[in-house]
């Protein structure tokens, strides 16, 4: 098992919303660059939370998923990983996001997309643009 998905599987180091959340096995060989390394460490600083979960924004098949990070400082960063072909991306949609209610309603699975030319995504109250 390849050490992100190990780290992303670890419900001591990183939250699955829902707790059953199935990660797809491509992400094994995934090359997401700056990410990567975001995905192997997370949860080891203290005070650090992750979590992860899933969603529909793009019109192909299959689920994005949403990786979201806080730091002992409250900051935040949210990311959405795509699968375009055969390939992983991500897109970054947030940094330096302090409020709490963010990261509450990202623990509850308050998501959901937008309809606009590319399906934005919605957290809480808060809505992301997912495409420039």
């Amino acid at each position: 098992m390849g050490s992100e998905i190990a780290t992303l599987s670890d419900p001591d180091r990183v939250e699955l919303v829902p707790a059953g959340l199935q990660l797809p096995e491509s992400l094994l060989s995934a090359n997401l660059h700056s990410i990567t390394s975001l995905l192997k460490t997370c949860g080891q600083t203290d005070g650090q939370d992750c979590l992860i979960t899933a969603i529909d924004l793009a019109d192909h098949p299959g689920d994005e998923l949403v990786f979201a990070t806080r730091a002992a400082n409250g900051r935040q960063a949210i990311y959405v990983l795509e699968l375009k072909g055969e390939e992983w991306r991500s897109v970054s949609l947030a940094y330096n996001v302090t409020t709490e209610s963010l990261w509450d309603d990202l623990r509850s699975g308050r998501l959901s997309s937008v309809p606009s030319n590319y399906r934005d995504l919605k957290v809480g109250d808060r809505v992301f643009r997912f495409r420039n």
